[in-house]
C-alpha cells in the first residue's frame, strides 16, 4: 500500500449508521475559524522541531542508496534504466522486505529493509528519480477496509508509483508507462488511480506519523505532524482534518472538533468519516435533530457503496440469513458488476438458500472475472495497457 504507500492515511472514530432522517433538515457547514486558528498550538503546544521529520528527510537519498544506484544502474535510455533498476531492486531483495505498520523515510527503508507500503513506494520512487526517470506518486481507489488500531478505527488507503518512459516507440500501445505497486495481489489493477503532487504524498507521511504518535500517547507530536500535513502538505487532506477533530474531541474542545469536521467536509463534501464523527458528536451533545440528519446521510452514502453492501452481505451470510445476503449482493452488483468476490459470495448464498442452479451460475461468473484478473497479473499489464510490476504481496496489513 497500504497508501506513497501507504498505510495512502485516514483516522477517525466511526459509527455504523442504521437509521435515516425522515424530515427535511437544512444544515450548513459554517466555518467560524480559519485554518490557522484550527491548527494553532493553544490546546496542543508544539514540541521541539528536532523531534519532527522534515520533507527533506522523507525523500532524501542516502550515500548508500546513491552508491547502490551508481553500481547497478548504468544504462542509458529510460526503458533500459527502468530494467536496470528493477534488476537492482531484485538483487536488493525487494521481494523479501519485512512489512510492518511503521512509516519510514526512503533512506530508513533502504537501511532497515522494513516498513509499510507507503515506505517502500517512497523508497522506490526516490531511487527511480535519482536514476533519471519521470516518476510520481499515484493514489489508488481500493475497496474501503477499516481495521481497529488501539481505540481508533483506521481506513486503509493505497498509493503506488507511476513512471513515464521517454524514447522512441514508447507511445505505442502505452508501452512507455509503468506502474510499480507494493500492494496486495488482491487489489486488482482495474481500480482507478490518479497522480498526486509530492506535497499530497507528504501529507500522507505526516498523517501517518501523527497517527503513530497519537497511538503512543505523544499528543503534542501528533498534532504538530497534523499541522505539517495541512500546512506543508495538502491543506485539503481530509484524513488529517478528521484526525484534528478527533484530537480536539478527546481534549474536550467539541467546538473546535466540529469545525475540523466541517473543514473536512468543505474539502470533500461526501466524506462519510467526517459525517459519522459529527453524528457521534451531536448524539453525545443531545442534539438529536442534527444527529439524525448525519445518521441518515452516512447511511445513504454507504448504501451507494458496493463494498458496504458486501460487508453487510458477509454479516448476513455468517448469521445464516442467506436471503438478506443475496439481496445485498445483487444490489452491490448493480453498483459494480466487475468484482468477482460479489459473485462467489452470491453463489455461496444461493447454496445456503437451496438454489443450486443459481449458485452454479454465479460461481461461473465469478470464476470468469477472477480469471481475467489473473490474466492481467500474469501478463504484467493492467486493463489500460500499462505494465504493472508488483514487487511484493505484503499479506494482510493496512495503511493508516
Amino acid at each position: 500500500m497500504k497508501k506513497i504507500v501507504h498505510r495512502e492515511a485516514l483516522l477517525a472514530l466511526i459509527a455504523i449508521a442504521m437509521t435515516s432522517c425522515s424530515s427535511v433538515f437544512q444544515v450548513h457547514h459554517e466555518l467560524t475559524v480559519t485554518d490557522k486558528q484550527l491548527l494553532a498550538g493553544d490546546v496542543f503546544p508544539p514540541p521541539s522541531d528536532k523531534v519532527l521529520r522534515s520533507a527533506q528527510d522523507v525523500f532524501a537519498i542516502s550515500p548508500d542508496m546513491a552508491r547502490f544506484l551508481a553500481d547497478n544502474v548504468m544504462s542509458t535510455g529510460d526503458e533500459r534504466i527502468f530494467d536496470d533498476l528493477m534488476s537492482a531492486m531484485s538483487a536488493f531483495g525487494i521481494r523479501d522486505l519485512t512489512y510492518d505498520d511503521q512509516t519510514l523515510t526512503a533512506s530508513e527503508a533502504f537501511e532497515q529493509r522494513r516498513g509499510n507500503c507507503l515506505t517502500f513506494t517512497n523508497m522506490f520512487l526516490a531511487m527511480a528519480r535519482r536514476a533519471g526517470l519521470n516518476a510520481r506518486f499515484q493514489e489508488v481507489s481500493i475497496p474501503p477496509d477499516w481495521i481497529k488500531r488501539g481505540n481508533m478505527m483506521v481506513l486503509r488507503r493505497h498509493v503506488n508509483v507511476y513512471i513515464r518512459l521517454a524514447g522512441r516507440g514508447m507511445t505505442l500501445d502505452r508501452a512507455g508507462e509503468r506502474v510499480v505497486d507494493f500492494g496486495e495481489d488482491a487489489i486488482p489493477a482495474r481500480f482507478i488511480d490518479r497522480s498526486i503532487r509530492d506535497e499530497r504524498a507528504l501529507a500522507h507521511f505526516y498523517n501517518n506519523w501523527a497517527a503513530e504518535s497519537l497511538e503512543n500517547g505523544n499528543n503534542n507530536v501528533a498534532f504538530a505532524y497534523l499541522r505539517k500535513a495541512l500546512q506543508e502538505g495538502d491543506s485539503n487532506f481530509t484524513p488529517a482534518w478528521i484526525l484534528v477533530g478527533v484530537m480536539y474531541q478527546r481534549a474536550g474542545r467539541e467546538d473546535l472538533a466540529e469545525q475540523a469536521y466541517f473543514r473536512a467536509l468543505q474539502a470533500e463534501p461526501d466524506e462519510t468519516s467526517a459525517m459519522s464523527n459529527l453524528q457521534r458528536l451531536y448524539d453525545r451533545q443531545g442534539r438529536t435533530e442534527l444527529s439524525d440528519h448525519y445518521d441518515g446521510l452516512v447511511l445513504r452514502h454507504r448504501l451507494k457503496n458496493p463494498y458496504y453492501r458486501l460487508a453487510e452481505a458477509r454479516k448476513a451470510y455468517a448469521g445464516g440469513d442467506y436471503r438478506t445476503a443475496i439481496d445485498q449482493l445483487r444490489k452491490a452488483i448493480k453498483l459494480k458488476s466487475d468484482e468477482s468476490e460479489f459473485y462467489f459470495l452470491l453463489g455461496d448464498s444461493y447454496i445456503g438458500d437451496g438454489n443450486i442452479q443459481k449458485a452454479a451460475h454465479y460461481h461461473a461468473k465469478g470464476k470468469k472475472l477472477a480469471a481475467k484478473d489473473d490474466q492481467i497479473t500474469e501478463s504484467g499489464h493492467d486493463n489500460r495497457g500499462r505494465r504493472l510490476v508488483k514487487p511484493k504481496a505484503p499479506g494482510n496489513w493496512a495503511d493508516i
